[in-house]
């Protein structure tokens, strides 16, 4: 069952990166269709929405309703888990992301932003206590949007990066995507 739930998933965000490269009436007027791309990801992303994979897990996030921030699920080991990003009870934008490895083991990562600074192009915070910095580059800036950024992540004295193609973002969508890429990543054991 879980094979072809991956399967119908994958064709869909497949479908969906097909249609992005010929087709700009998905495109919402703000944000346009892109893809995000970086090592174990495949990931689609049109009108604040995400859906594809992050190391084989397929996902699906889309933005809150009322509040700022992202509600993400994802599949592992046959199981649906579901996050919540946005501001908690302290004020502070943050949420934690659970999941199971293949053996079964419960596996958690605690994401939140202590500083965003558009301006210079910096998001800052934690994962799992780990302090990490976020430098945004992009193609230019347009009403306040990074045209096709590059998020380059300093943590643990590493660095990675990825990058939104054929697409912008403003700082709160580049928080939401930190979110959900960088809290994939730590879960899956992949940063």
């Amino acid at each position: 069952m879980l094979k072809q739930i991956f399967a119908a998933f994958v064709f869909v965000a497949a479908n969906l990166t097909a249609l992005t490269a010929t087709s700009a009436a998905l495109a919402s007027d703000d944000h346009g269709a892109a893809t995000i791309t970086g090592e174990h990801l495949n990931l689609v992303y049109v009108d604040h929405t995400v859906a594809g994979s992050v190391a084989d897990h397929p996902l699906y996030a889309s933005p809150l309703e009322k509040d700022f921030g992202i509600r993400l699920t994802h599949r592992a080991n046959e199981q649906d888990f579901q996050s919540v990003f946005m501001k908690g009870a302290d004020g502070r934008l943050k949420g934690e992301l659970k999941t199971v490895d293949a053996a079964g083991s419960e596996t958690a990562a605690l994401f939140a932003i202590t500083e965003a600074l558009p301006q210079e192009g910096k998001i800052r915070g934690t994962l799992d206590g780990d302090t990490f910095e976020i430098t945004i580059t992009s193609d230019g800036m347009a009403d306040n949007h990074f045209i096709n950024p590059v998020y380059t992540v300093a943590l643990n004295g590493k660095t990675y990066s990825y990058k939104l193609e054929n697409g912008k973002a403003c700082i709160g969508c580049s928080l939401k995507l930190s979110y959900v890429v960088l809290g994939m990543l730590r879960v899956t054991g992949k940063i």
